[in-house]
C-alpha cells in the first residue's frame, strides 16, 4: 500500500515537470540556412581566403601565448598549401581517435557488468543477487 502511495506522488511529480516543460518552453519553427547549420560560409576567391586564414591562424597562435609580433612572422613564412592543409590549429578530428572509443566500450561493459546483465570481469559485483 505505500509503496502505491509513494508511485503515485512520484508520477504526479513527473506529470507536472512534464506539462511545466511543454507550457515553459513551446517549439519555434524557423528556416534556417545551411551556412548556419554546417558553419560554411562560400569562399570569395583562393587567395583572399588564404589571406583570412593567415588571420585566424596569427589570432589563434595568438590566443595560444604568442606575441602578436611573432605570430604574423611565423604565419607569414608559411607556404599556401601549409595555409591550406586541414592541420591548423583547433582542427582535432571528432571522437578523439581509437583511445576514446576503448574507453567508451571499456565504460559500458563495466557497466553492464556491474547492473547484473553480462559477466565478463572478474573484479566488479552485481548489483543484482
Amino acid at each position: 500500500m505505500k509503496k502505491t502511495a509513494l508511485f503515485r506522488r512520484i508520477a504526479a511529480v513527473l506529470v507536472l515537470t512534464i506539462l511545466h516543460l511543454a507550457v515553459a518552453a513551446p517549439a519555434r519553427a524557423a528556416l534556417v540556412g545551411t551556412e548556419r547549420v554546417t558553419g560554411h560560409v562560400p569562399e570569395p576567391d583562393p587567395q583572399t581566403a588564404r589571406t583570412m586564414r593567415r588571420a585566424v591562424l596569427a589570432a589563434e597562435l595568438t590566443r595560444l601565448g604568442m606575441s602578436p609580433a611573432e605570430a604574423h612572422a611565423r604565419v607569414s613564412v608559411l607556404t599556401d598549401a601549409e595555409v591550406d592543409s586541414p592541420g591548423s590549429p583547433g582542427r582535432i578530428p571528432a571522437g578523439g581517435g581509437v583511445v576514446g572509443v576503448a574507453v567508451f566500450v571499456f565504460a559500458v561493459l563495466v557497466m553492464t557488468d556491474v547492473l547484473g546483465y553480462t559477466r565478463i570481469f572478474p573484479f566488479t559485483s552485481s548489483l543484482r543477487r
